[in-house]
């Protein structure tokens, strides 16, 4: 992987995001002209009159932006009435800040991330809009041989990038098998350097990401032994928007999540495939078979998936508690927030109608 996410409003007042429905649509690759949205319907008539919006989106490169960089190539955006620009940041709470700065008109990153931004905006929060994706084994921690289990950790030096993603990756770990960070000797790095540091023997134990993770295991000095499979909901990707994008129902934030969930069909669609992961190796510098390895480690959402990791019971409305209870805990956030504060179900309800 070349980078990975180093980036990392209710619309009617006294309603809850919990209260919108996720709709009844299906998931099939193919969208039937006869149930096109109304979403759809006015992005399309916009763009015929000529009239792009110009949109900015804050993101860095990584294999769950799969069905954004081919939307991007296959003009979908432009279906949708919108001229789309990607801005890269080094830092994914950086690019959540621009949003709500006003330097970015929409985000993407991890959930944790932006709940710590949106923490700091208490009076103006940020809107959660949608998820886009989930990592299902593309994070996980690696072991030198002779660990062959989380518990064998004690007493051992692991690299992890303290009070980020990775950390919190890591706690979810110790608490399924009884430890503390306490238990461990913990390097701080980022991910990336993590795992360098593991295959060069610097430590015992890794939080990272791929390729370390494959290295790792093919290297045969070490093994995987706990990954964001492990933990579904631990590193969910979503878009953030301000809240006076969302409080004002800017006809551009269906639109996108629209052009994405066509990128991703695209990827899906057998008639399409080859082409599709063609366009997202050229953007990752990557083979064709990296890039179908990576995005065997990720979930991609659907807008109706979206639609109800969002809504009360779904893996980011019960993730909220839970994250505000470590980053209050660590101090990167200063008080509990709801899910109904910052998760917004208004944008995937309108794709779902």
């Amino acid at each position: 992987m070349m980078k990975k996410r180093i980036l990392e409003g209710l619309l009617v007042a006294g309603m809850t995001v919990s209260m919108v429905a996720c709709g009844s649509s299906d998931n099939t690759a193919k969208t039937s002209e006869d149930t096109k949205s109304a979403a759809e319907t006015e992005q399309t008539t916009q763009k015929s009159s000529d009239k792009l919006t110009h949109v900015t989106i804050a993101e860095n490169a990584f294999i769950g932006d799969a069905p954004l960089y081919v939307a991007i190539k296959k003009g979908f955006f432009e279906d949708y009435g919108i001229d789309i620009e990607m801005l890269e940041f080094d830092d994914q709470t950086n690019s959540y800040n621009a949003v709500a700065s006003g330097n970015a008109d929409i985000a993407r990153g991890t959930l944790d991330a932006a709940l710590v931004v949106a923490d700091k905006y208490s009076d103006d929060m940020p809107q959660v809009v949608s998820v886009t994706d989930d990592s299902a084994g593309a994070d996980g921690i690696v072991a030198v041989n002779g660990i062959d289990t989380v518990a064998d950790l004690k007493g051992h030096t692991v690299a992890v990038e303290v009070n980020q993603v990775s950390h919190y990756l890591l706690e979810q770990a110790f608490a399924k098998n009884g430890l503390t960070d306490d238990d461990v000797k913990m390097v701080d790095m980022n991910a990336s350097d993590a795992g360098k540091a593991f295959l060069a023997g610097e430590v015992d134990a890794a939080v990272t990401w791929e390729p370390y993770l494959s290295q790792a295991s093919s290297s045969g000095e070490g093994s995987m032994i706990f990954s964001s499979k492990d933990a579904p909901g631990t590193i969910l990707d979503v878009l953030m928007v301000s809240k006076e994008s969302a409080d004002s129902n800017a006809s551009w934030i269906p639109g996108v999540i629209s052009a994405i969930e066509k990128g991703r069909e695209y990827l899906f669609d057998d008639a399409t495939k080859d082409e599709a992961e063609q366009i997202v190796a050229d953007q990752l510098g990557m083979s064709i078979d990296e890039v179908e390895g990576e995005l065997a480690t990720v979930k991609l959402y659907t807008p109706k998936e979206a639609c109800e990791a969002l809504s009360e019971g779904g893996l980011a409305y019960e993730g909220v508690s839970t994250i505000c209870d470590f980053y209050t805990s660590i101090g990167s956030i200063e008080k509990e927030m709801s899910a109904d504060e910052v998760l917004n179900t208004s944008f995937v309800s309108q794709i779902n109608e």
